[in-house]
């Protein structure tokens, strides 16, 4: 999967463009100790989100509200944690169970969106998927897939089982996570087949949906509804 490079622009004292700059995953913080040595602002280029979510549903007592709005992975993030609805804070979307899988995959083609971010990295230790840390879900800081090694010996490369006490549901798409051209940390949800795949952070071909739920686990049996809360979702935003 493919997308836009995300790309800094930099501007003198006269707000006159300077150069462009592509900056695959890096975020903001790096840029400016990067760059602040010849006064260059980097401003990343971003879409704004609504104050309104586009579309709401249910599954097992969580909500999810979908923006039909593509931006990098730390834009989305900051806004969803920004969210709250019920007294609830939002965090990007986790998923825990194949039913649940399906369940946003038939949400977002009802809709005709083709891929939403997953709330989940492997920055800290490649190959070993989390969900984020800086989320107020019930998933935080999980560890819920860890990526076959290659171990060398005299014989030489085999594959090396890695097991965990940690790991849980997932469902990669063939031959992913492949980490292509070594930055792809986050991950995104398709549409079409309901198929996770890793990407750049910097990946701006992914829309939004915003969870929330409880500390509990959700349960393998959903309760779901498409459109039951979305009049009550706009009166609460």
């Amino acid at each position: 999967m493919s997308g836009h490079v995300p790309t800094a622009y930099f501007y003198n004292s006269e707000g006159n463009l300077i150069s462009e700059v592509q900056i695959g995953n890096k975020n903001h913080q790096q840029l400016i100790e990067l760059f602040k040595e010849h006064h260059f602002e980097p401003k990343l280029k971003q879409t704004q989100y609504s104050s309104t979510t586009n579309f709401t549903a249910s599954y097992g007592g969580h909500v999810y509200h979908l923006y039909d709005i593509k931006n990098m992975y730390g834009f989305a993030e900051r806004f969803a944690l920004s969210r709250e609805y019920q007294n609830q804070t939002g965090y990007i979307l986790t998923i825990t169970s194949e039913e649940e899988n399906n369940f946003v995959r038939d949400f977002l083609q009802e809709h005709q969106v083709y891929s939403v971010w997953l709330g989940a990295h492997d920055s800290e230790t490649e190959g070993e998927w989390k969900w984020n840390r800086e989320s107020t879900g019930p998933e935080s800081d999980k560890v819920f897939f860890r990526k076959q090694k290659l171990a060398t010996s005299e014989d030489g490369p085999t594959k090396q089982e890695i097991s965990s006490n940690d790991e849980s549901f997932s469902f990669w798409r063939k031959n992913e996570p492949n980490d292509a051209d070594g930055d792809e940390d986050c991950a995104v949800l398709s549409g079409v087949d309901g198929g996770w795949n890793d990407v750049r952070c910097g990946f701006v071909d992914a829309d939004l949906i915003v969870e929330f739920g409880s500390s509990e686990l959700k349960p393998s049996i959903p309760e779901t509804s498409f459109s039951s809360l979305e009049n009550k979702a706009h009166e609460e935003l």
